[in-house]
């Protein structure tokens, strides 16, 4: 959620929160439709949806598409936590408004909790997006999209150049971001994610 258009503030994150979370887990909600739809254009089959953030049930289901090809998981813990519902069968994987990982200087860096400074795997500095990448990879799985603030998606794409990054903001500093609107962020995911559809034959396995 951290990596969703306009998000910049702990508060906005936090399910405790009555006024501005409310807000802020309905675009995180139409950031996932959104690329649904995409891989919708792009012709894709089964879809598993697996809400990662904070409690791991924020997710808007009934904005959602009405769409029977479609299964959401919700709720922790998880074994896989993050990613819960990865299976060797699947073509591909979509991250979606993720974030840069600890140690950046950029908006609400973490890699998991603010209490972890870094993480490395082989002296490799990693955000949760790599690690995740690299468990999807032991599956054969390749990640072909994605989305969140603009470090993050510089540096997955740099790991991964075969995936399709949609940086829908700026960091400014730790608590402050120049952003896309929510509807020009939407509107940039469906495409990216019907593009990223495409680049699934050529797309690769992330392994370290």
């Amino acid at each position: 959620m951290e990596g969703t258009a306009g998000v910049c503030s702990w508060k906005q994150c936090d399910p405790s929160d009555a006024h501005e979370y409310p807000v802020f887990r309905r675009y995180m909600t139409r950031e996932v439709a959104a690329a649904i739809a995409g891989a919708r254009d792009g012709a894709a089959g089964s879809i598993v949806v697996n809400d990662s953030h904070w409690s791991m049930h924020n997710l808007l289901l009934d904005e959602l598409p009405d769409d029977d090809r479609l299964r959401v998981i919700s709720g922790a813990p998880k074994p896989w936590s993050m990613m819960q519902g990865l299976e060797a069968a699947a073509d591909a994987v979509f991250f979606t408004g993720y974030h840069a990982k600890g140690g950046d200087c950029a908006t609400l860096s973490h890699t998991y909790s603010e209490a972890i400074y870094s993480v490395t795997v082989n002296g490799t500095p990693c955000s949760e997006a790599l690690l995740n990448a690299a468990l999807a990879g032991s599956h054969g799985v390749p990640v072909v999209l994605v989305t969140g603030d603009r470090a993050i998606v510089d540096e997955t794409t740099r790991a991964m150049p075969w995936a399709v990054g949609v940086a829908v903001k700026d960091p400014i500093g730790f608590s402050a971001v120049n952003s896309m609107t929510p509807a020009a962020a939407c509107d940039a995911i469906r495409g990216a994610a019907r593009e990223a559809m495409q680049r699934i034959e050529r797309a690769r396995p992330f392994v370290f």
